[in-house]
């Protein structure tokens, strides 16, 4: 699987990094793959849960699955295990168009759904499976790389688990970096330098509050604002933002602080 999973961070910022990369993911062109329809990929997650089904007595158990036909290859993965700290989960990872992870959880004799994930294969980075909220609960990240478009876009979709073992919907930032200690998620919002916004949200055990976000201040260069609310929202035109000179220092060891102050080398 390209599943990996973390060691505890106490101290130290967890800066969103590749962990498992797809040979040439910005690769163009027809390939084999774009034939590949829904039926094979429902095909190829029907034939797992029937293998799973016969080894839910194991404890661990791994296996991959290839299926060709003449409109291209589905390699899946079956894994058998206690990926999430407690019980036994089943995760079945498919590889075809889409890049496709299913996980169950094992309920009463039987594999029980809890995540539904899928996003274009040629954007997947790699996923993970570590505490990202601070709440002591093993949770599941994938990351991508949206391919098109100006600026940074690197997307992370989280998955937190809940006290039952079942999981949140899908949580989805752009560029964000977290903190674990401090329970913090800091990022920047697409776009260019003068129309993008630093953000800092705070998690409360499963939910997030807006905290603030920073953005140029047009009217005066080598100013910011800083409000409640992103620019784009409707509600941001009834507060009173604050205009600072300086970037507070939590923001400056972000990823993308540089795009968002116009260095292109970040």
């Amino acid at each position: 699987m390209k599943l990996t999973r973390s060691s505890p961070l106490s101290s130290l910022l967890l800066v969103i990094l590749v962990l498992s990369c797809r040979p040439d993911p910005l690769r163009s062109g027809s390939t084999s793959e774009d034939k590949i329809e829904e039926m094979d990929l429902v095909n190829a997650l029907n034939t797992s849960l029937e293998i799973a089904s016969e080894n839910f007595h194991l404890d661990k158990f791994t296996y991959t699955l290839e299926d060709t036909s003449e409109r291209g290859t589905i390699t899946t993965q079956i894994e058998i295990g206690n990926h999430f700290g407690h019980g036994k989960y089943l995760i079945i990872q498919r590889d075809g168009p889409e890049y496709r992870m299913d996980v169950y959880q094992a309920v009463d004799e039987q594999f029980e759904s809890v995540i539904q994930h899928k996003q274009p294969a040629r954007t997947y980075l790699g996923d993970t499976i570590q505490d990202i909220n601070g709440d002591g609960r093993q949770d599941f990240i994938t990351y991508r790389l949206d391919t098109l478009g100006c600026c940074l876009q690197k997307r992370v979709a989280v998955y937190l688990q809940l006290t039952d073992g079942h999981f949140t919907e899908k949580i989805e930032f752009i560029n964000p970096t977290f903190s674990i200690e401090e329970r913090l998620v800091r990022g920047i919002v697409f776009g260019p330098p003068w129309q993008s916004e630093l953000y800092k949200y705070e998690w409360h055990d499963v939910e997030l509050d807006t905290l603030e976000y920073v953005r140029h201040w047009r009217s005066t260069e080598g100013h910011f604002i800083m409000s409640k609310f992103p620019a784009n929202d409707r509600r941001s035109t009834l507060e009173r933002p604050v205009a600072i000179d300086v970037i507070p220092d939590d923001y400056r060891s972000i990823e993308g602080f540089r795009t968002f102050m116009g260095d292109n080398q970040d």
